[in-house]
């Protein structure tokens, strides 16, 4: 197993050295356990282990704060009625608030390079729970935070995140139904997530090292894809809890006036 990580040249001297331990008159000289050990790279494995539980942690946090901005959502009386067409005004301005403020929580964290990117999914659950007014101002927001906060090209971001507010605003106004299915925001999210990383790796060439190990093989696009099909999960559970239990309410009322 450690052969494979091992340079060639270090693989030679150490079977020189077993060669020369193996010799006769030669068996009490053996090099000592610390300087082998040392030409493997426990070190470099410790840090990788390392960097994968920070990152895993980082992950779960996000989860959580996804996770309790679904369950505020579903607190405006709007998000819990069958029908989304009936969204107020102020519902809408309520949902609005909830996402900018989803949006900062990805400047506020630690570090911007973690797998669920919060502005993304902000972006993309906007435009398909509240319409494409709300979907284009949360994409303007976090557009002028990206460029502004971090020195992000305008063209790629600005492009991703207006296409994803768009994009879900208009499934939100051409099929509600659709829109506020899990599966929709999972694929509207991974096609955001993928335009903004090819986005980035065309107007800006000297970043193309910069992007994370994960996106390229495509891991990042699915979690934010998955972080937005929570939160559509999380509203449209609530609301099939609500409709069911108004129904049996419902039907309870009806059953004693019968009798």
């Amino acid at each position: 197993m450690f052969g494979s990580i091992l340079r060639a040249d270090q693989l030679n001297f150490l079977w020189r050295v077993g060669s020369w331990d193996n010799e006769p008159g030669n068996w009490d000289k053996k090099l000592p356990l610390s300087t082998i050990l040392a030409f493997f790279p426990v070190g470099n494995l410790v840090r990788e282990t390392r960097k994968v539980s920070l990152a895993v942690d980082k992950l779960f946090d996000d989860i959580c704060v996804l996770v309790t901005a679904a369950f505020v959502l579903t607190l405006v009386p709007g998000f819990r009625l069958q029908e989304r067409s009936l969204l107020s005004m102020r519902d809408r301005g309520t949902a609005l608030l909830v996402f900018l403020v989803l949006g900062l929580v990805e400047e506020a964290s630690a570090s911007h390079s973690g797998w669920l990117n919060e502005r993304i999914v902000a972006v993309c659950a906007a435009g398909l729970v509240a319409g494409p007014w709300v979907g284009l101002t949360v994409s303007v927001f976090v557009t002028w935070l990206a460029v502004k906060l971090d020195g992000l090209p305008l063209a790629s971001i600005g492009i991703s995140m207006l296409c994803g507010g768009l994009a879900g605003g208009w499934l939100y106004k051409w099929c509600p139904k659709l829109a506020q299915h899990p599966l929709t925001g999972f694929s509207l999210t991974l096609t955001v997530s993928l335009l903004r990383s090819g986005l980035i790796f065309f107007y800006t060439p000297n970043a193309r090292a910069a992007l994370d190990t994960f996106e390229q093989i495509g891991m990042a696009p699915v979690v934010r894809g998955l972080g937005t099909a929570l939160i559509l999960a999380i509203i449209a559970h609530v609301r099939d809890h609500d409709q069911q239990t108004r129904a049996a309410v419902s039907a309870e009322v009806r059953a004693r006036r019968r009798a």
